[in-house]
């Protein structure tokens, strides 16, 4: 099962933002094979979605050390580099639950395998699900789930919380208040 290596080629440089100096010890952590990955991965290619949780997770637990929860302070802070001035303003003109009515086929763009679906959309919430899509690392979840806050919030909700259920369940659901 594959991400789309945009994810983690469009992160090379908020990596080395966020690393610094803290670089090497990234590439010590990862190991030749993902560091190889990280550095390397062009736009266009498709890589193992457990081999980008992995480089998510180990680059949060140093760039993010301080946060209570790094894996999602990692998401947040993908979803402010990634959201560039162009889709901050459609951001900010687009109502939260536009968004929310997109998730299906922005996760096509981005990912071979999952079939996402909006199964629940009513006043301030929704539930969103990924299915047909096995072992979904708990890591990738969390960090979507701050990619999928940070977005909200750049659309204008107020308040966004993105509860991710539990990985025994076999699907991926994201509750969404607004």
């Amino acid at each position: 099962y594959s991400s789309a290596a945009s994810d983690v080629y469009k992160r090379q440089t908020l990596y080395r933002e966020m690393m610094g100096p803290e670089q090497a010890r990234l590439r010590e952590a990862l190991g030749p094979a993902m560091s190889h990955t990280l550095e390397t991965a062009s736009a266009s290619a498709w890589i193992p979605l457990t081999t980008a949780s992995v480089i998510f997770e180990e680059v949060s637990k140093i760039a993010f050390a301080d946060s209570a929860q790094p894996i999602r302070a990692l998401g947040e802070g993908m979803g402010r580099h990634n959201l560039t001035f162009v889709y901050r303003t459609v951001l900010r003109v687009i109502k939260p639950s536009f968004f929310v009515s997109q998730y299906k086929r922005l996760w096509g763009l981005y990912h071979r395998d999952g079939v996402a679906d909006v199964v629940l959309q009513r006043g301030n919430g929704a539930v969103l699900t990924i299915s047909q899509h096995p072992n979904i690392p708990m890591a990738f979840r969390e960090c979507m789930a701050g990619w999928i806050s940070q977005a909200m919030s750049l659309a204008g909700a107020s308040q966004v919380w993105v509860v991710v259920e539990p990985e025994d369940r076999g699907v991926y659901l994201s509750l969404i208040h607004i």
